[in-house]
């Protein structure tokens, strides 16, 4: 917040009211402008000048930056001109909102890699971004957020969901196979790379009898 106090001592005035002089009376400045101004924070710097202060008028400003970043700043500026009373005002610099940022859903497959999702976009200098559960590696839904917060923005939460969807298995193998009877237990097995963690569960895969077995594998991970 900028506020702008301004101290008018104004001399001799043909435009004015009511002639200063020596009779005691205080006039109020009416030609001075010196106003409040409200602006949305865009980076670039910013005051309050006075105008219309009379010839031979001494205008000094007190604190009157310029300011950059968001707030509200008090400046003073002293008009002196005999007679005269006092004026001000006030800057305001009101936060920004973040734009051009995006914080998107996103699918993949999964390969044991981890999976994180980020922001995209101009991000401005300052600014803090804080992630939650925006990360993972195995398959499920993940609600993720991220806050964005700066002196000069108003804060900003974004939600996106990652989605990490079950692999195929591949490149395991279960074939049909022929032996000739000799007394000991065959077995059909698997072939090919299991991924870590995975259950192997078989169905009528041994036999020692001539015949023929149905067999069957399930791969749980």
């Amino acid at each position: 917040l900028l506020s702008v106090c301004c101290f008018v001592a104004c001399g001799e005035d043909p435009t004015d009211p009511v002639p200063p002089g020596d009779n005691g009376v205080i006039n109020d400045f009416t030609t001075i402008v010196f106003n409040d101004e409200t602006l949305v924070y865009d980076g670039n710097e910013h005051t309050i000048l006075a105008t219309g202060a009379p010839a031979g008028a001494s205008v000094e400003y007190i604190n009157n930056g310029p300011f950059t970043n968001a707030g509200e700043y008090t400046i003073g500026v002293k008009v002196t001109a005999e007679g005269y009373n006092e004026t001000t005002a006030v800057l305001t610099i009101n936060k920004a909102e973040f734009t051009g940022i995006s914080f998107s859903n996103k699918s993949y497959t999964y390969s044991g890699v981890e999976r994180t999702l980020l922001v995209t976009g101009q991000i401005p200098a300052g600014t803090s971004v804080q992630y939650s559960n925006n990360s993972g590696t195995n398959a499920g839904e993940y609600n993720a957020s991220v806050v964005l917060s700066n002196s000069n923005y108003n804060t900003k939460t974004l939600s996106a969901k990652l989605t990490i969807n079950k692999a195929e298995f591949s490149g395991i193998k279960f074939e049909s196979k022929t032996y000739n009877y000799t007394g000991s237990e065959i077995q059909l097995l698997i072939s090919g790379q299991v991924p870590s963690g995975t259950e192997v569960i078989y169905n009528n895969n041994r036999a020692t009898n001539a015949g023929e077995y149905n067999a069957s594998v399930t791969l749980k991970n």
